[in-house]
C-alpha cells in the first residue's frame, strides 16, 4: 500500500484496513502503529497477502513479486476531487464496508457542491487569478503544474481564474507572476525558518528590482499546502487531500475570501488546538503556523469532523472585490464592476427611464392643456366682440321672405 491512499483504507480513523505498506512513512496513526512494511524481496511464501492496492508501477518488484493479488487503484486518474474520493466506495467492497462508505460519501459530496455552487452563482466575490506550480529541480529552469487536471478543478471550484504555465525562461515567468493573486508552491521546503529566502530562490527573485511591481508579493499571499505534518515533519497532504475534498476546498476559499464567515463552518480541534480557517495550507509570506499531528496515535481526531456540515452561507456579507482592485488598471476595474452588477445596473437604468419618461409626459399634458385652455378663452373672447348683426347667420337674403 502506498502512502497516497492510506487515508481511504482509515476514512473513519479508528480502524485500519492495512496490515502492510510500501515504504516508511505514514501521518496516519492507525497505520503507521499497526502495518508492517513490506520489503523488495518478499513474496506471497513470506508475507501472505489477500491484496495489494498500488497507483502506479513505481514499485515495479513489489507488485511482480505479489502479481496474483495486486490490484491496480485508479483514483488518482481521476479528472476531479469527487471523483478521486469516491473510490471510497470501490475500497469498501474488498472489506463489507458498502453502506457506510456510500453514505459517508454522500456527506462529502453533499457538502463539497454546497460550497462550490455557492462560489459560483455568487456576484459579491473576487475572482482570483492563481497559478499552483513547483520547480522541477534546483538545477533546471523549468516551472510546471503538476497533476493539472486535478488542481484545475479543485481551483475552479474554489472560484478562482487558473493560469497554466509551463515556463523554462526566467523572464518568461516573471512577466506572467506580476499581476496574479495567488501561488501556490509545490517546491519543497527545506528550512522552514527561511522559506521565503527558499521560495525568491526557487522563482529568480533573487533582487529587489525583480520583485519591485509584482501584485502577489506586494500582499504576501503566497500559500504551500504543507502546512499539516506528523510529529515527524511529514506533509499529511498526500494522504488527506483524496479522502478530504470538501474541507480541502473550505481552505482555499478561505485563503481566497478571508471575510467569508468559514470559520463558523469549518473549525475542529486536534489534539487540543484548536485550528481555524486553514489546516492544510498556509502563507509562508505571511508566517502562519504549521498545524503538528501526531503520527502514532489511534484513533486520529481529524475524521470526526468530515461529516459536519460546512456550507457557507453569505447573510450580511458585503463582498470583497474592491480589496482586489489594485491588482487592475481603471479599464478592467469598472469592466468587473459592470459585470458584478449589471443586474442592479439595469435596474436603475431602467427606473430612470422610466422616471424620465413619466416626468415628460406629466409636463407635456400640462403644456397640451394650457395651451388648449388659453386658445379656448381666445374663441370667447373674439367671440363676445364680433358684431352679431353681421354674422353670417343673421343676414336674411330676398329669398328668405319668397
Amino acid at each position: 500500500m502506498r502512502m497516497t491512499i492510506t487515508k481511504l483504507f482509515n476514512f473513519d480513523g479508528k480502524k485500519s484496513l492495512i496490515n502492510y505498506i510500501i515504504g516508511n512513512y505514514s501521518t496516519t496513526g492507525c497505520v503507521f502503529n499497526n502495518a508492517k512494511r513490506i520489503q523488495s524481496n518478499d513474496t506471497l511464501s513470506t508475507v501472505p497477502l489477500d491484496s495489494l492496492f498500488y497507483i502506479d508501477s513505481s514499485p515495479y518488484t513489489i507488485i511482480q513479486n505479489f502479481n496474483e493479488v495486486s490490484i491496480k487503484f485508479g483514483a488518482l486518474e481521476e479528472k476531479t476531487p469527487l471523483a478521486r474520493a469516491e473510490w471510497l466506495k470501490f475500497i469498501s467492497v474488498f472489506y463489507g464496508y458498502e453502506r457506510e462508505a456510500s453514505q459517508l460519501f454522500s456527506q462529502i459530496e453533499e457538502n463539497y457542491n454546497c460550497n462550490k455552487f455557492l462560489i459560483k452563482k455568487q456576484n459579491l466575490l473576487a475572482s482570483m487569478r492563481v497559478v499552483w506550480l513547483n520547480r522541477v529541480s534546483q538545477n533546471q529552469n523549468l516551472w510546471v503544474m503538476n497533476d493539472y487536471l486535478y488542481k484545475t478543478e479543485l481551483l475552479k471550484d474554489a472560484g478562482a481564474e487558473i493560469l497554466t504555465i509551463k515556463e523554462d525562461n526566467v523572464e518568461s515567468l516573471h512577466k506572467v507572476l506580476k499581476n496574479v493573486h495567488f501561488v501556490i508552491d509545490d517546491t519543497e521546503i527545506t528550512d522552514d525558518s527561511n522559506a521565503m529566502e527558499e521560495f525568491y530562490k526557487n522563482y529568480e527573485y533573487n533582487d529587489e528590482n525583480s520583485k519591485r511591481g509584482v501584485n502577489f508579493l506586494s500582499n504576501k499571499n503566497i500559500l504551500t499546502n504543507d502546512g499539516s505534518r506528523s510529529s515527524t515533519g511529514i506533509s499529511s497532504w498526500k494522504e488527506d487531500y483524496l479522502v478530504y475534498p470538501h474541507l480541502v476546498l473550505a481552505d482555499l476559499i478561505y485563503w481566497f475570501h478571508p471575510k467569508l464567515p468559514v470559520s463558523k463552518y469549518f473549525k475542529f480541534e486536534i489534539e487540543q488546538n484548536n485550528y481555524d480557517n486553514h489546516y492544510w495550507f498556509r502563507n509562508i509570506a505571511k508566517n502562519s503556523p504549521i498545524h503538528m499531528t501526531s503520527n502514532i496515535k489511534c484513533p486520529t481526531e481529524i475524521p470526526d469532523i468530515i461529516t459536519q456540515t460546512i456550507c457557507i452561507n453569505l447573510d450580511d456579507y458585503d463582498g470583497d472585490y474592491s480589496d482586489y482592485y489594485a491588482f487592475y488598471d481603471i479599464k478592467t476595474f469598472l469592466k468587473k464592476y459592470i459585470l458584478m452588477y449589471w443586474y442592479l445596473i439595469a435596474f436603475f437604468g431602467c427606473f430612470l427611464i422610466g422616471l424620465i419618461a413619466s416626468v415628460h409626459y406629466i409636463y407635456k399634458g400640462k403644456i397640451l392643456r394650457k395651451l388648449k385652455n388659453k386658445f379656448s378663452n381666445k374663441n370667447i373672447h373674439y367671440a363676445n366682440n364680433e358684431n352679431v348683426a353681421n354674422h353670417n347667420f343673421f343676414i336674411l337674403e330676398d329669398d328668405d321672405f319668397e
